[in-house]
């Protein structure tokens, strides 16, 4: 019989239920030591249900902080690069106020999510004190649901800002495209950058009050209610479809044609286009992902798992579009490359 070594522990093979698909602490103390682990129970934040804990959540939107902080820092100076011609300083200006205002936001988050709130809105942060479990849990429960309400809040006047300049940055690279390839670039229709953000306003308003209004249809007992989300949402589908079929239209020739008529900047860009704007479909679908794992919760609660995968996705999905589109324009800003 050959030799085997089997080294994985059995609290992996046969882990604990906790309740949200998440490993606890428990399950993984044959392999890690994880740091806060040794701090006595009393001193600690009450988790519930296995999902991350504050401490966790906090520095993971501490991370898209930073992130976003910097990108939007180097874009802000990279704009006022003597070698920047006005169509790329005014792009990399727009993503350096862009990455500001998501900044301002995120640390808002960060401190919600550190459980540091005014002292009028401490009841709705989560108590310390793993001891008491048995009595912290509605009261968690609760705080979790009021913070991502306040949360979900900052997203969207993040994003009623951040939408419309990043919408007014593609928009007029999509622009310098047509002009510079017209016989490459055949639109089917020409919508103006300024409407196309106005439409973005629109799809945030629609896409709050079906957020905020009616409480993402979680209300099965009232036909009204879940007609009215239903509505709402797909308003702002609608406004999704057209915005990005409208910043995208008549430019995948330039990346599909053989022998290439565009020159390596110009593919490029519109490559960069294509990718900054179809990592938008994230957002939705990250909604969709997070009400979902909400169905069958009570209407006064908010499962934990949902929050803080929310957190991460929506972070991740910030730095790939807003801190990618800072990264990018700063690069091309600062390249010898004319217009």
């Amino acid at each position: 019989m050959p030799f085997s070594l089997n080294i994985t522990p059995d609290s992996l093979v046969n882990p604990k239920p906790t309740g949200s698909g998440i490993l606890s602490e428990e399950d993984v103390k044959d392999v890690f030591d994880i740091a806060d682990s040794r701090v006595p129970e009393k001193y600690r934040f009450f988790s519930d249900d296995g999902s991350c804990g504050p401490s966790c959540r906090a520095y993971t939107t501490r991370l898209v902080t930073a992130k976003l902080a910097g990108t939007g820092l180097v874009a802000a100076l990279a704009a006022q690069s003597a070698v920047a011609t006005n169509h790329y300083a005014w792009t990399c200006g727009l993503s350096a106020a862009v990455n500001l205002i998501a900044t301002v936001h995120y640390v808002i988050i960060v401190l919600v999510r550190s459980q540091i709130m005014p002292r009028k809105y401490e009841i709705w942060t989560i108590g310390i004190d793993r001891t008491k479990q048995k009595c912290e849990e509605e009261a968690t429960q609760t705080a979790i649901y009021v913070q991502e309400s306040i949360v979900d809040g900052l997203r969207f006047s993040d994003w009623v800002a951040t939408l419309v300049l990043m919408t007014l940055a593609l928009g007029a690279d999509r622009d310098k495209l047509y002009k510079d390839l017209p016989d490459l670039t055949n639109p089917t229709w020409e919508v103006s950058p300024w409407w196309l953000a106005a439409l973005q306003v629109a799809m945030v308003s629609f896409g709050s009050w079906w957020r905020f209004y009616f409480n993402e249809g979680r209300n099965w007992e009232s036909c009204t209610i879940q007609v009215m989300a239903a509505v709402t949402f797909l308003l702002a589908c609608c406004c999704f479809a057209v915005i990005v079929t409208s910043l995208l239209d008549g430019l995948w020739p330039v990346l599909t044609a053989t022998p290439p008529t565009a020159s390596e900047a110009q593919i490029t860009d519109a490559l960069m286009m294509h990718l900054l704007v179809l990592v938008w479909i994230g957002y939705p679908l990250v909604f969709v992902y997070a009400r979902i794992l909400n169905c069958g919760t009570d209407l006064k609660r908010y499962q934990s798992r949902a929050s803080t995968d929310k957190d991460i996705l929506f972070g991740s999905l910030d730095v790939c579009s807003k801190a990618g589109l800072a990264i990018y324009a700063s690069m091309r800003c600062l390249s010898p490359i004319g217009e």
